[in-house]
């Protein structure tokens, strides 16, 4: 078995081959369900909200479910939601419901009934390919990176995309004809490598077996809420213009990427420590910062790479800085690590609270 491996960040694009490594594809047959929709929509928040709410508590573990908010003037509208809707025929107005891209029409019940029983036959089906994920984030570079292998279960013709989708959970925003605070769910919100349809992953005559591996980094910049993603992964199969869906996985299982308490790219080196480093109460930060650091901050992280408190936010001289840390009462027994960023310059060390 060969493995190809594309590692993708910024505007990187490396292609090895290498060896079978060990993030194992599941063999299963997922459907892709879509509801159209938007904030100001009124029949959006009747019994369509229903039936989506049906489908994203029933349907998760056979179908990655997603709401899409093209309309410009939805509180939740999306760029990528648009990408992804332009390609869905007969997309007209919302509310919708799409399976595998296409429309389902009907009365409510009806859509629900349908869908339902499309996605469990699917589920059936023995996969031509499926992608297996794993999601890390490092709080010592702020990045966010996605691990993914591919697997093609019997030989296939084709060009074939792979796009790697972010949905927010749980997004609460006004809801015409419910509230102005109701609790969306599995909002798309952006595509985090390419457009809604990713980039080509493979083409022409693909053979029985054959794993395709992408990783890709993106720096997170506390766009959202670490607890609250999922990261959708989904194949496409291209023929001119047009994108046939394929199969998708997803995940909301966010790991902590190993990191040192001194990276080899730390350049404050001992000039950043916390004193103690293991402590049951009270430590301090100090900083000797070689110059004045513009919109510096130091955020405490978990071993999730969630950021559990802001120590400092705002400007810095030069010179030496001494920020006290008292223990939350909320900060459990386990290790946690602080980190310093002012522009391009990051680092981070380590603190275990017993």
């Amino acid at each position: 078995m060969k493995r190809f491996i594309f590692t993708l960040s910024a505007t990187l694009f490396l292609l090895l081959e290498l060896s079978a490594q060990d993030l194992a594809v599941p063999s299963t047959q997922r459907s892709l369900v879509v509801k159209h929709t938007a904030t100001w929509c009124p029949i959006c928040g009747g019994q369509p909200w229903d039936v989506q709410k049906y489908f994203v508590e029933s349907l998760s573990d056979k179908a990655v479910v997603l709401a899409a908010h093209i309309s410009p003037s939805s509180r939740l509208y999306s760029a990528t939601a648009v990408e992804l809707l332009n390609n869905f025929p007969s997309v007209i107005y919302q509310p919708e419901f799409f399976h595998n891209v296409v429309k389902v029409t009907g009365s409510n019940n009806a859509i629900r009934d349908t869908v339902t029983a499309r996605v469990n036959r699917v589920s059936e089906f023995n996969p031509a390919m499926q992608t297996a994920l794993q999601v890390t984030y490092n709080p010592t570079t702020d990045t966010l990176k996605v691990r993914t292998n591919t697997r093609f279960f019997r030989t296939t013709e084709g060009m074939y995309h792979l796009s790697i989708l972010l949905l927010e959970r749980e997004v609460t925003e006004q809801q015409a004809a419910r509230s102005s605070n109701e609790k969306h769910r599995n909002v798309l919100r952006e595509s985090l490598g390419g457009n809604a349809y990713g980039t080509l992953l493979a083409g022409g005559s693909i053979p029985e077996d054959a794993e395709f591996e992408r990783d890709i980094a993106v720096k997170w910049n506390n766009r959202y809420d670490l607890n609250n993603i999922e990261i959708v992964v989904a194949l496409w199969r291209r023929t001119g213009t047009r994108f046939e869906f394929e199969n998708a996985n997803a995940t909301a299982e966010i790991q902590a990427e190993q990191v040192s308490s001194v990276p080899a790219t730390d350049i404050l080196g001992n000039r950043f420590r916390v004193v103690p480093t293991a402590t049951s109460g009270n430590a301090q930060i100090w900083l000797d910062l070689p110059q004045a650091s513009n919109s510096a901050e130091l955020i405490i992280f978990d071993q999730l790479g969630r950021a559990v408190r802001t120590i400092f936010t705002g400007n810095l001289p030069a010179g030496e800085q001494f920020f006290p840390l008292q223990r939350s009462s909320a900060e459990a027994p386990g290790m946690y690590f602080v980190r310093f960023r002012s522009g391009n310059m990051v680092a981070t060390r380590r603190l275990i609270f017993y």
